[in-house]
Parts: structure tokens; sequence; C-alpha cells
């Protein structure tokens, strides 16, 4: 039940399926073995921050068409979610600690239900650069596997929807 499709990731040295030494990962249960009143809500908390320490692709690329590189990443990523907006703000920071570039972005209620991304703030303080422009993505939102308003198609799992533990 561990692959890459479980979310499960390591670190990368190229585009292929092999190119990748994932983590470690161990089954501690099966869904037969939880019954459903015993399973935590699947629900990010309203404010959130991670150290994010692996490596990055250039170019991003969902389905690369071409080589990328891989290069070593060091972030702090910052999450928030209200009724009326989203926040994800990331820090990026050189091997010495050293703040490089900021990500920030931000999406509102009327956004997400329109399914557009929202903005993106790129902010690279070296160069004295600020720079505004429609984000590459929406923002991960606290019902993200919840019972997801945003969800238009609702599918139960065998359907073709997700089940999580």
């Amino acid at each position: 039940p561990c692959g890459a499709c479980d979310g499960l990731g390591g670190p990368r040295w190229g585009d292929t399926s092999e190119d990748v030494s994932p983590v470690r990962c161990e089954a501690v249960a099966s869904p037969t073995q939880v019954p459903p009143s015993a399973r935590l809500p699947g629900q990010y908390p309203s404010q959130g921050r991670a150290s994010v320490n692996g490596g990055t692709r250039s170019p991003v690329a969902v389905r690369p068409d071409q080589p990328g590189s891989y290069a070593p990443m060091h972030a702090t990523l910052y999450l928030g979610w209200s009724r009326g907006a989203a926040r994800q703000r990331y820090d990026f920071r050189s091997g010495k600690g050293a703040r490089t570039a900021s990500q920030i972005y931000l999406q509102s209620g009327a956004q997400q239900r329109r399914n557009e991304s929202g903005a993106m703030v790129t902010v690279v303080p070296a160069k004295g650069e600020c720079v505004c422009d429609t984000a590459i993505a929406g923002n991960m939102h606290i019902d993200s596997f919840a019972a997801d308003a945003l969800d238009p198609l609702q599918l139960p799992p065998e359907e073709g929807g997700l089940a999580y533990l």
C-alpha cells in the first residue's frame, strides 16, 4: 500500500519512476481493521507550519516533457484557512539558512468556488524583486479530505471517489 500514488516520496534524481529512493513506509492497519467510528476525520487544522527539506525539480512540471534537474531545497511552509480565504506561504532558505525567496499564494472563498487559482506573489530580496501573477494552482483547503463542499462530484469510493483511513 506504500507507493507514489499514496503520497510516498523520497529523494529524486530524475523524472522516471525508477529515479527515486522512497522513504520507508509501513502499513499499520488496513481499512477493514479500523472501524469507521475509530477513524479520525480527514481534515487539516485551520493553521499550520511545516519544514520542507529535500529537493525540487527545475523546471517545475506535473508531467515532464523534457529532462529536468534536481537541487536541494530547504523551506518553511505556512498554511492558514478561514471561511473567506486560503493562504499558503513558502519561505525558501539557502543551505546556510538565509532567506532567498518567498512565494505567497492567496485565494478567496469566491475564487475557490469558481475554481480560480487566485494570486501568487514571489519575493526575491537579493534581487529587489516582487512579482504578482495568477497562481499556478489553487490552495489546499481545510476540507480537502472531508465532505468537501468544493468537490462537485462527491463520489463514494465504490464509484471512483477516494477513501481515507
